[in-house]
Parts: structure tokens; C-alpha cells; sequence
């Protein structure tokens, strides 16, 4: 007899975090209802591609800096930086990122820890958000909801006891300026097409099997557009629409993004030579590596390198 599939509900430590940082993260939980994530202090631990699940409370991203995949329910969307998400109970879930790097915050709290104390015990439900948030965000409107998870953050760490009040208005802030915006139709999020989603997806797998063999010195340079649409089946023409469609860049352009964050994460985190990083990234000339690394970063390698002795 087949058994049929079923999708765990977890929440966020579970869902989205491995080794060491799972223990870490239980002091983030102490406060029951919510936990607050800074993305950035945890990228290493955080999965790059988070299978189905059902996440048992509310979910809020924010997305800073990164790119990737998130399935809600029946939609799919390629979400980047500057994005909000709010996410309701119950819902499946999954995710996959598309970049080396990601920098934000993660929110989940329960319908009990945001009601407590309230008249209106019913707003959420109230606010239409049985469906998915999902919103772009100017600069200054990421700066002030960047400042509010902060601020959460703070309070949850404060040595001398946490003020549960304090962070309780500060979530009830978030939620009610975020569903303030959310009439404005020109800052919603489309889902994507399904069959351009999965493409791009296959191509982002291909592409991190490649950067693990070039910096294991298994391969010398990534593979070409004309290797990667014949690995896919596709034309190089219709893989370039594709990834553009999803990731709002080019394949090459894409490419050159991870080479830039890879030799990133090799000058900060390992004492090789510039130059034997041009190399193993593929680049036979240092004076070009540079080149491209300042084109792509606006800063140079040794620069870079300087900052992290």
C-alpha cells in the first residue's frame, strides 16, 4: 500500500537551520509566541533549498540583500532585496536560494502572542490576509521595517530581562504599516510562471554543483550559456529569457554576480593570494580579475582582503 505524503509543520529553527545555530537559536525562542532572525548572522547554517513544509505561526521576511525562490501555497515567487513577505498560518512552504549571500530577517509569532491584550482579538483575520503579503519596498521604507526587527531583536537580547510588552507593540507596529501598504496594487509581487520558475531553478542547481567543483579545482571555469541550455535541454535564447523572466538578470549576469560573492567569501575567509583566487575562480589574469571584481563590486580585492587580515 502506497503511503501518502505528509508535510511536518515546523517552525523556523526547524525549518531553516542546520548544525550549531539550531542550539543558538533556542535563546531566541525563550519568549513563547515569537522569535525574531537577523539572516545575516546565520547565512552559513541556513539551507540553501528548504524542502515543503508547513510553518505552525505567522511568518515575516524581509529581504535586504539575495535573491531566491519561495513557494506559498499555490504561488510561486522569485523574491530579491527590498521585499516584505507575511505569510499566514498553516500554509506550505518551501524555498530555495538563488545566491551565494542573504541579509534580513525572519519573524514568526503566534495569533495568541499578537492578540493578548487586545480588544479586537479578530484584526488579522480581518486585515484579508488569509492570503499571502507579498510587497516590494522603496529604501526608506526598508530601512524603517529594518529598524523595527532591530529593535525586536535588542529587546530579546537584553541582559537585564526581556520587556514582552515593548516587543508586542513593536511587532503590532510592523504588521499594521506593512497591511497599510498593501493597497497600493504597484508595490504587490506577482507569483511567476511555474514552468520559467522550475527552469531557472534547475539552472541554479547546475550552477552551484559547478562552483563546488571550480573552487575543489575540479573543473578550471564555469561552463558557457550554449553548455548550460544543452545540460537543460533548452535554447541558450529561451535559458536567458527564462532566468531574466525570474531573476530579473541574464545568465551571464547572474554568473558574474556568484563569481564576485565567491571570491568575497575566499578573501575574507581564507588566507590565499589574490592571485590564487583569480585562479581557482577561473580568471588566468590577476589585472582582469581585479577589473571585473571592481566592476562588479565597486571595491577591489585588496581592498577587500585589507579589511579582513
Amino acid at each position: 500500500m502506497e503511503h501518502q505524503k505528509t508535510f511536518r509543520i515546523k517552525n523556523l529553527r526547524e525549518a531553516y537551520f542546520t548544525g550549531e545555530h539550531k542550539q543558538m537559536l533556542l535563546e531566541n525562542e525563550r519568549l513563547r509566541g515569537i522569535s525574531v532572525i537577523r539572516t545575516d548572522d546565520h547565512f552559513r547554517s541556513c539551507k540553501n533549498a528548504v524542502e515543503p513544509h508547513v510553518l505552525e505561526n505567522y511568518l515575516v521576511c524581509l529581504i535586504r540583500k539575495g535573491a531566491g525562490i519561495y513557494n506559498f501555497g499555490a504561488e510561486v515567487f522569485h523574491l530579491k532585496e527590498n521585499t516584505l513577505c507575511l505569510i499566514p498560518p498553516l500554509t506550505l512552504t518551501s524555498w530555495h536560494s538563488q545566491t551565494v549571500y542573504q541579509e534580513g530577517f525572519c519573524c514568526t509569532f503566534s495569533e495568541d502572542f499578537f492578540t493578548t491584550g487586545q480588544e479586537n482579538k479578530s484584526w488579522l483575520s480581518q486585515t484579508g490576509l488569509a492570503g499571502n503579503l507579498v510587497i516590494s519596498l522603496t529604501a526608506e521604507q526598508m530601512a524603517y521595517f529594518s529598524g523595527l526587527m532591530e529593535e525586536m531583536l535588542a529587546e530579546m537580547q537584553t541582559p537585564s530581562g526581556v520587556d514582552v510588552e515593548l516587543i508586542r507593540v513593536q511587532l503590532h507596529l510592523l504588521i499594521r504599516k506593512a497591511v497599510a501598504l498593501y493597497p497600493d496594487t504597484s508595490k504587490h509581487i506577482r507569483p511567476k510562471s511555474n514552468a520559467a520558475v522550475v527552469l531557472a531553478n534547475d539552472f541554479v542547481k547546475h550552477c552551484r554543483g559547478d562552483f563546488e567543483q571550480l573552487l575543489n579545482g575540479e573543473i578550471q571555469r564555469l561552463p558557457s550559456l550554449n553548455t548550460y541550455a544543452a545540460r537543460l535541454n533548452v535554447t541558450p535564447n529561451h535559458l536567458n529569457d527564462m532566468v531574466r523572466l525570474i531573476m530579473g538578470k541574464s545568465v551571464g549576469q547572474f554568473l558574474h554576480q556568484e563569481l564576485a560573492a565567491h571570491a568575497t567569501n575566499l578573501l575574507q575567509q581564507t588566507q590565499w593570494r589574490v592571485g590564487e583566487i583569480a585562479d581557482r575562480l577561473g580568471f588566468n589574469d590577476l589585472s582582469y580579475f581585479t577589473r571585473f571584481y571592481k566592476k562588479q563590486l565597486q571595491t577591489t580585492p585588496s581592498k577587500v582582503r585589507g579589511q579582513n587580515p
